[in-house]
């Protein structure tokens, strides 16, 4: 009965994480994963960096910038394309790409070891995605008291059956996070910082039983020493044995509801003592087994 509690269907986003860019979550590029991890848990603050805007465009005589190729003419009087956020990071020499690079295949610079955390939007955008999240991670305290904020360090790329063409991503290591609001830059956009919140950081508990479930493997623990890296490297067991299956290399910022997992940890028997477990309680006992009795008994008789 404690496995019921457990989502165990594509509709649970720690089985399924959507990879559409309308949903409220805010991916990285070009940094280390265990840089940031070591910030974080070390107790630093982390500002999430933008793209800065080109400089030197000439304005269009409308006042307006096509963000993204349109089937108008750009070229027309009065139009400019205005380079996306992603096309401007490749001419700052930025790694675009949401896989994040492995460590010791370039050299670390500054922007790998700073306090900064590179996105890849520009100053007002990324204010705007903050903003979003800042306010659905505050109202999921106040509707339900806890922590949905969460920074996820890697995904795993699985597929549920052998002929399924349909990738699934699946939250891997989680770091729960706050964000606080911070004061605006040169451009005038408010800056944003995160920080660990202090409370446990977890492994993903949905896919180990979907896993053990289907396939009849076994997620691996997280040891106190474990970095992402480290982790990640637990895992190549489950890429040998399925070779379509990936460890992607990213970090994510997003909400996750563990809709009843916390009830599932308490009733965990490890972490009880020996012979006090939920399941050692004469109440739950009772409950599950009901209680031998040698003759029949009748409840008394009360006068109004």
């Amino acid at each position: 009965m404690r496995k019921r509690l457990l989502d165990l269907t594509a509709r649970n986003r720690l089985l399924s994480f959507p990879q559409r860019p309308k949903q409220v979550l805010l991916r990285t590029v070009d940094e280390l994963p265990d840089e940031l991890f070591s910030h974080l848990v070390g107790g630093r603050d982390l500002v999430f960096k933008p793209v800065a805007r080109p400089r030197g465009l000439r304005v269009p005589a409308d006042g307006l910038f096509d963000q993204e190729p349109t089937d108008e003419d750009t070229t027309a009087p009065g139009r400019l394309r205005y380079p996306s956020a992603k096309e401007h990071a490749e001419r700052l020499g930025l790694a675009t790409s949401f896989d994040l690079p492995e460590p010791g295949t370039e050299p670390a610079g500054d922007r790998h070891t700073d306090r900064e955390i590179q996105t890849l939007h520009y100053p007002d955008d990324l204010e705007v995605i903050l903003r979003k999240i800042s306010g659905a991670a505050r109202l999921a305290i106040e509707e339900t008291g806890s922590n949905m904020l969460y920074l996820i360090f890697g995904f795993l790329e699985w597929y549920e059956t052998e002929d399924s063409e349909l990738a699934r991503f699946a939250p891997l290591l989680l770091l729960p996070v706050g964000l606080q609001k911070g004061d605006a830059d040169v451009t005038g956009s408010i800056r944003y910082s995160i920080h660990h919140s202090g409370e446990d950081i977890a492994v993903n508990v949905s896919l180990n039983e979907r896993l053990k479930r289907d396939f009849g493997v076994e997620m691996p623990g997280l040891g106190e020493e474990d970095t992402p890296e480290r982790y990640f490297a637990k895992l190549g067991f489950l890429t040998s044995r399925y070779p379509r299956w990936r460890v992607r290399r990213q970090v994510t910022l997003s909400l996750l509801s563990f809709g009843k997992i916390l009830m599932y940890r308490d009733l965990d028997p490890d972490t009880w003592p020996n012979g006090s477990s939920p399941s050692d309680h004469d109440r739950v006992t009772e409950f599950f087994r009901g209680i031998q009795r040698d003759s029949i008994t009748f409840a008394e008789d009360y006068t109004g």
